[in-house]
């Protein structure tokens, strides 16, 4: 957990609250594909009917069967299938907006680390300097820089992925307790199970 933080400091002191506006993009993608996937729910429950009359017959997911009488529209198979239709599309221009969002980042992390390893040029001494590794500075400002940023966005990847699960593992509780708490222990059983698998395979 140290080590989680440490990194995070260390990201944060350079880009500040970019981080929080793309994990913030991020859980709006998680919510309209979670909501866009809760909407099939009642388009299974319309199997027999041409609309969802009882708010209640979608057990949790009443909500959204709610939402609709507020606004005074019957939920029909078209409503349904148009309303999963704007909130996939919407979401699609939020992850183009986010993958945009993701470079931009990256291209001012780049700018940053380089510019200020260049500037510490200035406290370098110069009989040491005209001594020093030419290739070895030029892998500094090169190599040693895009392993760090490969590392942001490997880090930045995986906080993502943990917004994402979360908004997941809420929406799943609120549709079926029981079956997402099952699916939950599957997960925890498989991930212990290949975590023993993976530590052999390093060894060997």
């Amino acid at each position: 957990m140290t080590k989680w933080t440490k990194q995070f400091r260390f990201f944060y002191s350079y880009l500040g609250y970019r981080i929080f506006l793309g994990l913030f993009i991020s859980l709006i993608v998680g919510l309209l594909e979670g909501f866009g996937i809760a909407m099939i729910l009642p388009l299974l429950k319309m199997m027999d009917t041409s609309e969802v009359s009882n708010p209640s017959s979608l057990d949790n997911l009443s909500f959204i069967a709610k939402f609709f009488q507020t606004i005074d529209i019957k939920m029909t198979l078209e409503v349904i299938l148009i309303s999963i239709l704007l909130l996939f599309s919407f979401k699609g221009l939020l992850k183009f907006i986010e993958g945009y969002y993701n470079i931009v980042v990256k291209q001012y992390f780049v700018t940053c680390i380089r510019n200020e390893s260049v500037n510490k040029f200035s406290d370098f001494n110069y009989q040491s300097y005209i001594v020093a590794d030419a290739g070895r500075i030029q892998s500094t400002l090169s190599g040693e820089v895009a392993k760090v940023v490969s590392a942001y966005v490997s880090y930045f990847t995986a906080m993502q992925n943990v917004v994402l699960v979360f908004v997941y593992l809420i929406l799943a509780f609120i549709s079926n307790p029981q079956f997402a708490a099952f699916v939950v222990l599957g997960g925890f059983l498989t991930n212990f199970i290949f975590r023993i698998i993976y530590r052999k395979t390093k060894q060997i």
